[in-house]
């Protein structure tokens, strides 16, 4: 098995979600429904609490770890569960501006030393 990372950025929600109901959707219902797939072993969000430098495009990142024979085995892996309806999608979220992408690791894991 290979080691992937999937990154999905998004913005704060259109007019018709609020705030509140898209990070709670997001966090109790999405995430755990994402993480009932073999494949996605973890994930976190995080929100941009600093711009250092190019274009901040969007405010709000999920990371999740990926644990699969392909990046291709995890995105069929995705879209598989999304089109049988594994997945809620919050009523009125606008999705059209999120971007997800999965990446392969191209160096091992460096670390500082602590000593």
């Amino acid at each position: 098995m290979a080691r992937f990372i999937m990154v999905v950025r998004s913005h704060a929600p259109n007019p018709e979600v609020s705030q509140e109901e898209y990070d709670q959707w997001y966090e109790e219902r999405h995430i755990p429904e994402v993480l009932q797939l073999p494949e996605f072993i973890s994930a976190q969000r995080f929100k941009m609490s600093s711009h250092v430098s190019g274009e901040g495009t969007h405010t709000f990142l999920t990371h999740y770890e990926i644990e699969a024979e392909s990046s291709d085995a995890a995105k069929k892996a995705l879209i598989d569960a999304a089109m049988a309806g594994r997945f809620y999608m919050l009523p009125g979220l606008d999705t059209s501006t999120m971007v997800t992408e999965i990446y392969e690791p191209m160096t091992p894991l460096v670390t500082k030393d602590t000593r």
